[in-house]
C-alpha cells in the first residue's frame, strides 16, 4: 500500500488513514481528504477534513486521509547549471565545500 501520494505541481502527501481518528483527535496536524477526479489520471483534489462526520465521510467513501508533507523542490526537474553561470558565480570555499548563491546560477533543461 502507497502511503506516499504526489500530484503532479508537486505537492507531497502522506496516506494516514490507519491511524486518521487518532491524528483527528490529537488536532496534532491538519487532515486532508485527498482523491483522484473521476476519470482524469492526473488531477488529485482535496478537501480538509474539521469534523469526525467529515472523517468518517472520508474514510467511508475510498478517499486517502492524508496529512500535507511539503513540496518538491522546483530544482529536482531544472536539469544541469550551465557553465558560464557557475563560472561567474561567487565561490566561497569552507572545510573542503564551495558555496554559491543558488540565484545566481543558471539551469538548462
Amino acid at each position: 500500500m502507497e502511503k506516499i501520494i504526489k500530484s503532479h505541481d508537486g505537492y507531497v502527501w502522506i496516506d494516514v488513514s490507519d491511524k486518521a481518528q487518532e491524528i483527528f483527535d490529537s488536532n496534532l496536524f491538519e487532515l486532508q481528504a485527498v482523491w483522484l477526479l473521476e476519470g482524469e489520471e492526473d488531477v488529485l483534489m482535496r478537501i480538509p477534513i474539521e469534523s469526525n462526520y467529515e472523517l468518517n465521510y472520508a474514510l467511508t467513501s475510498n478517499k486517502k486521509v492524508c496529512i500535507y508533507a511539503g513540496r518538491l523542490l522546483d530544482s529536482i526537474s531544472l536539469g544541469f547549471i550551465t557553465q558560464d553561470s557557475w563560472t561567474a558565480a561567487d565561490k566561497i570555499s569552507h572545510e573542503g565545500n564551495i558555496y554559491v548563491r543558488f540565484k545566481d546560477l543558471v539551469f538548462c533543461k
